[in-house]
């Protein structure tokens, strides 16, 4: 059992005003620091999964989200654009199931696992790997910014 060792009390109303001074300068700097993140969560999800599966790594990559709050890091759905392309050129219009095709299933299912693979997790430990240091870069730049006269 954990006794309670310390108690921090913060007003909220400082911290708040603090980044209503950074006003418009606050949106640019959180998209900064996360897409730092967003590249080492690529870059570490690459060591791991090269090891396993090395095509999977190039199909690796970092989109800005559609709100335009952030980045996502994912498996890129080249593969597919690729083969209805030479499905097309072929005269086919069913999609079949080609090896080709479901290479890029490859990512989630080791990610998730199948019913006849326990799942190997290589995405997830990335992200995870990177939440102390993405609270690093984001405390410094916020407080970087609040010195240079936002607050």
């Amino acid at each position: 059992m954990a006794d309670q060792v310390l108690k921090i009390n913060v007003d909220p109303r400082e911290v708040v005003a603090a980044f209503d001074k950074l006003g418009a300068r606050l949106q640019p700097l959180l998209n900064s620091v996360s897409y730092q993140t967003a590249l080492a969560v690529k870059a570490q999800a690459q060591r791991t999964i090269a090891k396993r599966r090395p095509y999977t790594v190039d199909h690796i990559i970092v989109a800005a989200m559609r709100n335009g709050r952030g980045y996502v890091v994912m498996m890129d759905d080249v593969v597919k654009d690729v083969e209805t392309d030479r499905r097309r050129a072929m005269g086919l219009k069913r999609m079949a199931k080609s090896k080709y095709h479901q290479e890029k299933h490859v990512g989630l299912w080791l990610e998730r696992g199948t019913p006849h693979m326990r799942p190997r997790p290589w995405l997830a430990p990335a992200g995870d790997s990177q939440e102390g240091p993405y609270l690093q870069r984001l405390a410094d730049t916020l407080d970087r910014a609040l010195e240079e006269g936002g607050g």
